[in-house]
């Protein structure tokens, strides 16, 4: 591959901001360490890692979020289970049912986020 300014220089790399061939004197070094072959390229390719730093914070906030959802449910449900069998003997109130409901939707709720994750996530 040659230079796209220097067609007679062989090329060291290939610019991180447009694809195109850079020998040793086009060459500028971006600050991840990504050739480029100008400083509008440097800026893109800095621009574009720093959205990939944002895109990978996001996912490591999306893994602990995942599992919000199915503790609030569970929470909910034992705090309604408690109260029914609190207030009612041990016998299947409104209250009890509710919470046993809470408690397996809540299951259900984060095993079905497990599955969606191990696919999205990896």
């Amino acid at each position: 591959m040659r230079c796209f300014r220097h067609a007679d220089t062989e090329a060291v790399g290939v610019c991180g901001g447009c694809l195109k061939g850079v020998c040793p004197a086009c060459a500028k070094e971006s600050a991840h360490g990504m050739l480029a072959c100008s400083d509008a390229c440097v800026l893109r390719i800095e621009e574009a890692e720093q959205w990939r730093d944002k895109l990978q914070s996001a996912r490591t906030q999306q893994r602990v979020n995942i599992w919000l959802g199915p503790t609030l449910y569970i929470a909910m449900g034992a705090l309604f289970a408690a109260y029914g069998f609190q207030h009612a003997g041990y016998s299947l109130d409104l209250a009890t049912v509710m919470g046993l409901l809470f408690i397996v939707y809540g299951a259900a709720y984060g095993w079905r986020m497990r599955q969606w994750s191990r696919r999205q996530l990896h």
